[in-house]
């Protein structure tokens, strides 16, 4: 089957990882893969196996003129109908919505089945009016829809009915050693932008830090916030506790070695990196956030959740779990056992299910 991948780019994020273990999945089970990334190539970004093609269409132009914007979506559309030809692609997946919404576009009359991927919350994303807009009405066209959560999955079946599926993230890592009961690590994973709540973690360990003197922050990712981030640890007279790692390609050399992990985004569609946390072992600490989380984590046995936004709500749960060794160990075990659902053979079994129930005719 010749498999095709619409991104606007490979950029680090949960999204596009998830892409390409798919990719890399079906690439290594006989499938012609290929990704369409809309944005040249860059240094910071994710690269699948050899079994994979990557096509960098270089249509990323963009302009605040009306006119202008609707000129260069024109030809992103172009583009794609072009290479959908040329891949002979089967099936298309449209990561995010905006890739999605133009493969729909670029594939009306080919006959070939589009799966516009929503991995964010309909709720709020997109923010932009008209992109709400033609995200509901070419979605209406789409041969499946799948999102990463209940929340999301009842605001498409509005839509399409019974043509959306839930499949969650899949976690990647090594084999689980032994939880490190004697890390005095908090962990913490994702983009430093406002959404991932890394300020309200600062400000939270900021409360409790008299108390727990020897415990230390390592926050790996990189983002518009981070200069902002450094400021406010040095401000909250943190900069000797927080360790700013950068990006780092495989999370769990940081996951392994903590004592727990927070999650304190502020929304979220499906954290990735709260499951690969719980695969490697470690109690976690989430934001009880619109969408992912509370699928997940049943608050005080696999995990604690807090009220999303609430400083005063995570430096609670940090006291309860840092003080806690037994606590720590049972929620290791737990959070284990929840992981092992979300292995990447188990999550694409999903996957090949949306495969199955698209209707895919070659031109």
């Amino acid at each position: 089957m010749n498999i095709t991948f619409v991104t606007y780019s490979l950029a680090r994020g949960g999204a596009e990882k998830l892409l390409c273990i798919m990719a890399d999945y079906w690439a290594a089970h006989g499938n012609s893969v290929t990704i369409l990334s809309l944005r040249n190539r860059t240094s910071d970004e994710y690269s699948p196996g050899p079994g994979v093609k990557i096509i960098y269409l270089n249509q990323i132009s963009s302009s605040r003129l009306f006119p202008l914007k609707i000129f260069y979506h024109f030809k992103r559309i172009v583009s794609l109908r072009r290479n959908f030809r040329f891949t002979q692609a089967d099936i298309i997946f449209g990561f995010l919505v905006s890739a999605s919404v133009l493969s729909i576009i670029a594939a009306a009359g080919t006959r070939k089945s589009v799966v516009a991927c929503d991995l964010s919350n309909p709720f709020i994303l997109p923010g932009n009016k008209i992109w709400r807009f033609l995200r509901n009405f070419t979605f209406l066209f789409a041969g499946w829809i799948v999102v990463q959560n209940k929340e999301a999955e009842v605001y498409y079946k509005q839509i399409k009915r019974k043509k959306c599926s839930v499949i969650y993230n899949p976690a990647v890592v090594p084999e689980r050693g032994v939880y490190n009961t004697e890390s005095k690590i908090i962990a913490a994973v994702g983009r430093l932008e406002y959404v991932k709540g890394f300020d309200i973690l600062l400000r939270a360990f900021a409360e409790c830090r008299a108390q727990f003197p020897d415990w230390s922050i390592q926050l790996a990712g990189e983002g518009s916030q981070k200069e902002q981030l450094i400021l406010l640890a040095e401000k909250l007279n943190l900069s000797d506790a927080v360790q700013f790692m950068g990006w780092i390609d495989e999370p769990w050399s940081v996951l392994s070695n903590a004592g727990c992990f927070v999650l304190p985004s502020r929304y979220e569609g499906f954290p990735l990196a709260l499951i690969e946390a719980m695969a490697c072992g470690l109690p976690v600490i989430s934001a009880d956030c619109p969408s992912g989380p509370r699928e997940v984590i049943n608050s005080g046995k696999n995990g604690l959740l807090f009220p999303a936004e609430s400083v005063s709500g995570l430096a609670e749960k940090l006291r309860t779990v840092l003080d806690n060794i037994a606590l720590r160990k049972q929620m290791s075990i737990n959070s284990a056992e929840t992981a092992r659902a979300f292995t990447v053979n188990n999550i694409m079994r999903d996957w090949e299910k949306v495969l199955q129930n698209c209707t895919i005719k070659d031109t």
